[in-house]
């Protein structure tokens, strides 16, 4: 899956990096995440 993986060295600080999937443990849940959004504030 890809992820945005926040990262110091680069300019602006976000990197999209390939990730495996997340697997899920008794008495959890996995949810599928179709769209989400940033605030510049969120990055600092």
């Amino acid at each position: 899956m890809l992820a945005l993986a926040i990262s110091s060295d680069s300019p602006s600080r976000l990197n999209l990096t390939e990730a495996d999937e997340p697997s899920c443990n008794a008495n959890e849940a996995s949810v599928a995440i179709h769209a989400t959004s940033l605030n510049r504030g969120e990055l600092r």
